[in-house]
């Protein structure tokens, strides 16, 4: 990577800190620092500090930061526009590098990041925004859920005083109910009319929705969480991402673990899975078949419901990429059910 100049800055809600990062690992109190206003002055002047200043081109510069959502989001446009490279960094995935630290201050963060941005200059993958529809849906997708997790508290308000005498406290939470009801259908049309006017990502939602088992919830939250398929290579990718995929634990002669999947993953896309995953072995003959077969052999359910999860991401990334629905091939399901009758019967009348 032919990057001179290895930027790194620790984002607040009303200033930014940026430091300079020296290859020969000079301390932060003598690393090249400042401070700007987090909005279109202040990265102005950063741009002015971070590349006029040392009469560098904007192409050898790199920036790293945190992703902290809407409080980095204005800057990554403006560097976007500007023509500059930057990386986001998970926050836990920079905190494991640091490890143990003494004290903390935004100036000596921003440094933190700038040294880990240069020691893995050979392997950064440069980020880019989503696309304004899959950004808008991301923002819906947050409003629904935040007013799902209301209603299901006013929910159980109300269905734990079910047997005794009505309150002025139960009633207003009856109302708020119908009234969280009416919000979540406006996010969802809102929803629906954001995908309509996008013909790209509209066409993968219809791919998505032609697989049993996946809805208009589960089809939105995997456009959201792949940037529209284009945020992961493969299925496996995915899978690990939203922690689906096992991983083995063992360790010389004596530690000799299950294999299990690992808690570093999207905790909110794999919940939406799983109601996938519930559906799916309901109203699909096939993985239904699949699912009763495996718990059968004595499998746990969980990791039954875990290979399901897979399944069902294998298949919308598949529809992606051969840009076609999803046809079920209903002559390897009769003749799974027929193997699986005639074994039956050999069990019941043998030979």
């Amino acid at each position: 990577m032919k990057k001179k100049v290895f930027i790194g800055i620790d984002v607040s809600k009303k200033t930014f800190d940026a430091v300079v990062y020296n290859e020969k690992g000079v301390k932060t109190c003598e690393s090249r620092h400042d401070k700007f206003f987090n909005d279109e002055e202040g990265f102005a002047s950063f741009l002015s500090w971070a590349v006029s200043d040392m009469h560098v081109r904007r192409s050898s510069v790199v920036v790293g930061m945190e992703d902290t959502g809407i409080y980095s989001y204005d800057l990554r446009v403006f560097l976007e526009a500007e023509g500059v490279d930057y990386c986001c960094f998970n926050a836990l995935r920079i905190g494991l590098d640091m490890g143990r630290v003494r004290g903390k201050d935004d100036r000596t963060d921003a440094w933190r990041i700038a040294r880990y941005t240069y020691q893995n200059r050979d392997t950064l993958r440069f980020s880019k925004l989503s696309c304004a529809t899959v950004h808008k849906l991301k923002e819906l997708s947050s409003e629904r859920a935040r007013l799902v997790r209301q209603l299901a508290m006013n929910k159980a308000f109300v269905t734990d005083r079910k047997e005794r005498k009505p309150t002025p406290q139960t009633e207003r939470a009856k109302r708020l109910i119908m009234q969280l009801k009416g919000l979540i259908a406006e996010v969802e049309a809102e929803m629906k009319s954001v995908l309509e006017q996008d013909a790209e990502v509209m066409h993968n939602y219809g791919l998505l929705n032609s697989i049993k088992g996946v809805g208009p919830v589960n089809a939105t939250a995997v456009i959201v969480s792949t940037d529209n398929f284009k945020a992961f290579n493969n299925a496996r990718q995915y899978a690990c991402y939203v922690g689906i995929a096992p991983f083995p634990h063992s360790s010389g002669t004596s530690v000799r673990g299950k294999t299990r999947v690992s808690k570093f993953a999207n905790a909110d896309i794999k919940a939406v899975l799983s109601q996938a995953a519930k559906s799916a072995v309901v109203y699909n003959p096939e993985l239904r078949y699949y699912f009763e077969r495996k718990m059968a052999e004595g499998k746990h359910y969980g990791c039954v419901l875990n290979a399901v999860k897979f399944k069902l991401v294998s298949r919308m990334l598949a529809v992606v990429r051969n840009n076609r629905e999803y046809v079920a091939d209903h002559c390897q399901y009769e003749r799974l059910m027929s193997e699986t009758r005639k074994t039956a019967t050999d069990d019941i009348n043998p030979s």
